[in-house]
């Protein structure tokens, strides 16, 4: 399927004077096309637009040719644009498109076969000298959607001293310039009760710093005690950024996380989705 890529923020770390800068590295070469593909007809250079949501309307802010088997790094901090907007990088196999519109256009697919695997980035974060990447993407056909939910649970969270932090990344994004709803994002604990709510912007990125709850009072949970995190009426990618030190140099690992959806086959895979969705949901 096609898929968007939304241009991460940067963001400061809490109590620091030191940012994580994201960037994204896109490529004009299928990463999904099963074995023996016949490539030759599609060896053809693309174009990368960028794309910034300002009010009801994307502005196309800049537009790069790709040729084949090359690629191209987009750097949050190298363009003019606010930390609260959301900017998006839509494929396309044309050059000039839209200037203005208020819906993304449909991005173009690198799709050669039927290969399930989804076409994506390199989403980069750097703190410091320390660098980490994960292959994502926004499908477009979740972009579509103007109601969902989230449903994940902390295990890819590294922080287990004083000295670490987890810090929650939430993507969420519409093709629909004008929406731009709260959302009430909930941790919860294995008992389902609530510790902490915070409020998640449609059609946008949210960073949270997860609570430590080996640190943090008013928790009482014990060590291996998992935080749930839900969101009853939207959608997100959540990404979770793990940063550390070592010897005063800062360290980051960053990860997603998949949908229940993802991690369920067989016949009896929307009878559990149901009883997960009716109990925590």
């Amino acid at each position: 399927m096609p898929s968007y890529f939304p241009l991460p923020i940067n963001f400061p770390l809490e109590n620091k004077n030191t940012k994580v800068k994201s960037s994204i590295t896109v490529f004009n070469y299928p990463n999904n096309f099963q074995i023996n593909p016949n490539i030759e007809s599609f060896k053809k250079d693309i174009y990368f637009c960028l794309y910034l949501r300002n009010k009801n309307s994307w502005l196309r802010l800049k537009e790069f040719e790709c040729e084949y088997g090359n690629h191209i790094n987009f750097k949050r901090d190298e363009f003019d644009i606010d930390q609260k907007d959301m900017a998006v990088i839509v494929a396309s196999s044309q050059k000039d498109n839209p200037r203005e519109t208020s819906h993304l256009p449909k991005p173009f697919s690198l799709r050669r076969d039927k290969s399930p695997i989804a076409e994506r980035a390199s989403y980069n974060f750097k703190v410091g000298n320390s660098i980490s990447s994960f292959q994502g993407e926004y499908p477009y056909r979740m972009a579509l959607q103007n109601k969902g939910s989230l449903f994940t649970f902390d295990a890819l969270r590294l922080d287990k001293s004083l000295d670490q932090e987890c810090y929650l990344l939430l993507m969420n994004l519409n093709v629909d310039a004008s929406v731009g709803t709260k959302n009430t994002i909930s941790i919860l604990n294995t008992k389902k009760t609530v510790l902490k709510t915070y409020s998640a912007l449609s059609n946008n990125f949210t960073i949270l710093k997860l609570p430590n709850q080996k640190f943090e009072e008013n928790y009482n949970l014990n060590n291996s005690e998992r935080l749930f995190i839900k969101c009853s009426s939207n959608t997100f990618v959540p990404i979770f950024i793990n940063i550390g030190k070592i010897n005063k140099n800062y360290q980051i690992s960053v990860e997603h996380s998949h949908p229940p959806s993802e991690m369920l086959w067989g016949i009896e895979k929307p009878i559990i989705l149901g009883k997960i969705k009716s109990k925590w949901i």
